[in-house]
């Protein structure tokens, strides 16, 4: 099993993903991965100015417990 990122480990890929879109001119991404961190990441850099593409992302809600994950 692979270990889970914590929150900094987390920002830097996502740091880096961002860096690499933007040097090849993409604008815009999606993310359909069942990980709710990487949602509070975005918020943060969005709040922050720093979030460079547009960003569709669809985590899975099943249940209500779900839904208050993503506040």
């Amino acid at each position: 099993m692979i270990p889970e990122l914590n929150e900094a480990q987390r920002r830097r890929a996502i740091d880096g993903a961002l860096h690499e879109a933007a040097k090849l001119g993409v604008t815009s991404v999606q993310d359909m991965r069942e990980d709710y961190g990487d949602l509070g990441v975005y918020a943060q850099l969005l709040r922050e100015g720093k979030l460079t593409v547009r960003l569709y992302a669809a985590p899975p809600i099943a249940a209500v417990e779900d839904q208050a994950k993503l506040g």
